[in-house]
């Protein structure tokens, strides 16, 4: 695989190299075939000049390229088919696309393109040839020519590059990974100081300027790809992390059988390391294997071993691909053992992609199991929050709120120091603090003036407003929270690295229907939320969960706007939450004693 990118790309150079040399600056002479060279951008004449030289190019009939000129995905495909050589031979005999025919002038490279991987069609049978590509579009067509996914971007580097980009949250989903990677590898810049504008259209200079990066560059980029090109499986959203890669065997997937103990399942590997049983978590399916043989045994019912027993040749699957050791883990075909468990498989054989999906599971399960946890949550916490309310008509503050918890809990005991800061026009600013230890259903308040303790009851604190640390409290939202989890849009967000420990990263966009189970209905005052915040409302949430499964860290953004009858109120509220410890049984004494 990678010597077929080297090969693709040492192609490329040559041309490059034959061309009078471009990284002296050197220009070809065949580039007088653009007459409108001085209407380039300063940044883009080298660029369009060598790419006009070497017939990647070319103006139109009158010889003018038009380089501010938005360019179409017809354009744009067919651009990168030439810049990289690709074969336009052995086309199809019926069209891909229903908008491409066989008399379109860009047939050949659209059908080369879509061969390789590099694009496919935008819905309903039809590649959208006359729309105008945008920036990230791009970037994703560049990755797949370079048989890299996305998900492997996300495992092998993550997306936290993007953070820099005052616009990553209008960038779409499916195209973040592939913008990382054009940044991170100079293929392309942002339009400003902190702006990547990935809807914005791409114009042809601009165009010629990436694809000249991409071909001066493409040794770089290609040993840059082949460090994180590697067999990708995504169960449910999640991207499993496994202790050892998967491997192409025979044109099939083996992979660890970790892999599938992520996915749910049991595996058992006898002593010897010559047998393998992987079975559901509820034993009603299974598969047997036998290391070295092509040959495994489903759904065998029978008390013994299926290799040995006359009766189980009913249950007999021939495979392509052998289960092997490699090192301690025991590698099996992912094919068979997905089929064999009732899940269905997609894979994309240009990167090695493989989707599992589990219909009996949540989606990113590794996320959802995080949130379960919480329900007995055992350990360190600490809670930030702060709220503002603007008078949008007179851009003045009207409320502000700055709110802090942290503390232990361990089961039905707890403590907590809160801190409490409110700001209003009326009332100035007011300062709060309060110090509580729970042991069962006793609390005991401490007097922050005098530093002595007191006992006081559930109805007290209430009563007081004083604050502390309620387990089953926070029970009940985790579990509305979970019974919610399928109406929120989640995306595996790739890996990053809090307070020295590596953690997966989820982006969780909150809908109305998922903000409704949340909200109380009294709190609305009979209103829905579209008409009490007629300007709108936006949750954004990020959760990060670590290798043993716990959440670490999650974040909440609620934005929210109002306007009538003459006022108009924007309110924005940022919560972050920590957990460390968790799981650990943490000493809480009795402050009395």
């Amino acid at each position: 695989m990678q010597k077929k990118h080297l090969n693709r790309f040492t192609k490329a150079i040559a041309a490059a190299v034959l061309s009078a040399g471009i990284f002296a600056g050197a220009l070809p002479a065949q580039a007088a075939s653009v007459r409108d060279l001085s209407k380039a951008s300063s940044y883009a004449r080298e660029a369009v000049q060598w790419m006009a030289g070497n017939g990647v190019i070319s103006g139109d009939q009158y010889g003018y390229f038009n380089p501010a000129k938005k360019i179409s995905r017809a354009e744009l495909v067919t651009i990168i088919v030439k810049a990289l050589n690709l074969d336009t031979s052995n086309l199809p005999k019926t069209p891909t696309f229903s908008d491409v025919p066989a008399s379109h002038w860009a047939y050949k490279y659209v059908e080369a393109a879509t061969r390789e991987g590099i694009v496919s069609g935008t819905g309903n049978g039809k590649f959208g040839a006359n729309s105008m590509s945008t920036r990230e579009q791009v970037t994703v067509m560049l990755l797949n020519s370079l048989s890299l996914s996305g998900e492997a971007v996300l495992s092998g580097q993550g997306i936290e590059g993007l953070s820099v980009f005052s616009d990553e949250a209008s960038m779409s989903d499916w195209a973040k990974a592939s913008i990382q990677f054009a940044i991170s590898n100079n293929i392309m810049s942002g339009t400003g100081s902190n702006t990547f504008s990935p809807a914005g259209k791409a114009t042809k200079e601009q165009i010629a300027v990436i694809l000249y990066n991409f071909l001066k560059n493409s040794e770089k980029i290609n040993q840059s790809a082949s460090l994180i090109r590697k067999p990708i499986i995504i169960f449910n959203g999640d991207i499993l992390k496994l202790t050892e890669d998967p491997v192409v065997q025979n044109g099939e997937i083996l992979a660890p059988a970790q892999a599938f103990v992520k996915m749910g399942a049991v595996v058992t590997v006898d002593e010897a390391k010559t047998g393998v049983v992987v079975k559901n978590i509820t034993e009603d399916k299974n598969i047997y294997f036998s290391i070295g043989s092509s040959t495994a045994y489903v759904n065998y019912l029978g008390g013994g071993n299926p290799f040995t027993d006359p009766e189980a040749a009913g249950n007999a699957v021939t495979m392509a691909v052998t289960p092997v050791i490699s090192g301690a883990e025991v590698l099996l075909p992912v094919k068979e053992v997905v089929s064999a468990m009732g899940m269905s498989l997609d894979r994309n054989t240009k990167t090695n992609l493989l989707s599992v999906k589990d219909n009996l599971s949540a989606a990113n399960p590794a996320l959802y199991n995080a949130l379960k946890n919480m329900l007995d949550f055992k350990g360190e916490y600490k809670t930030t929050m702060s709220l503002t309310m603007t008078d949008t008509i007179n851009r003045e503050e009207i409320m502000g709120l700055e709110y802090t918890m942290e503390g232990a809990n361990n089961g039905s005991d707890s403590t907590s120091l809160t801190k409490l800061k409110a700001y209003d026009p009326i009332y100035g600013e007011q300062k709060e603090e309060y110090q509580v230890v729970k042991i069962g259903r006793q609390l005991y308040s401490k007097d922050m003036e005098t530093g002595v303790w007191s006992k006081i009851t559930v109805e007290d604190a209430l009563e007081q407003g004083i604050m502390y640390y309620d387990q089953e409290a926070d029970k009940a939202e985790t579990q509305k929270l979970l019974d919610s989890y399928g109406k929120m849009k989640i995306t595996f967000a790739g890996t990053t690295v809090l307070n020295g420990e590596e953690v997966t990263k989820y982006q969780i966009k909150a809908g109305k229907e998922f903000m409704y189970d949340l909200v109380p209905s009294d709190l609305l005052g009979g209103l829905s939320l579209e008409e009490l915040y007629n300007k709108g409302i936006n949750m954004k949430i990020e959760a990060y969960v670590n290798n043993k499964g716990h959440l670490v860290k999650q974040t909440v953004k609620l934005t929210a706007g109002m306007e009538q009858d003459g006022f108009g109120l924007e309110l924005v509220l940022t919560a972050t939450a920590e957990f460390s410890k968790t799981g650990e049984n943490i000493n809480i004494a009795n402050p009395m004693e």
